[in-house]
């Protein structure tokens, strides 16, 4: 338990993922342990890290970061009650539709996974029709708020 704690407080004031801050803690222990028990259980123990490591990245996917583009009529509506729930900043320019050059807002902020779900409900509460696109985002060379 004290090796998931650290890695937890390593990774909010960094930006390594957890699993990959557990898994090296305890390749460590595995590796020094290897000189006085046998390899073959050195090697099983390093396989069940790293599976252990994957099901906590698919569960615990705070660190992974997004990217949200909105594209809608209903800029404002979305824009007011998204700043009213979510704290993160939203970058907004105007834009106009390929097909129908219908004026469009853009909407685009940084969130993290478990924020999505929410920003989704909101954007489709006010637009049911908005086109959102999701990519994941690399890097940030910014301060990014941990909620």
């Amino acid at each position: 338990m004290p090796r998931y704690t650290i890695s937890m407080i390593v990774s909010r004031l960094s930006n390594m993922s957890i699993s990959l801050l557990l898994t090296a803690m305890n390749v460590i222990i595995v590796l020094i342990s290897s000189l006085v028990f046998d390899w073959n259980i050195a090697l099983y123990t390093m396989l069940n890290i790293y599976i252990t490591g994957r099901v906590i990245d698919t569960i615990h996917t705070n660190h992974i970061k997004l990217t949200m583009q909105i594209v809608t009529t209903e800029g404002k509506s979305i824009r007011k009650e998204l700043l009213d729930l979510i704290y993160r900043n939203i970058t907004m320019s105007k834009g106009k539709g390929g097909y129908t050059l219908e004026e469009k807002d853009l909407l685009m902020m940084v969130v993290t996974r478990y924020e999505t779900k929410t920003i989704k409900d909101i954007v489709r509460k006010h637009d049911p029709i908005a086109f959102i696109n999701i990519f994941k985002t690399v890097e940030i060379d910014k301060e990014f708020v941990k909620n």
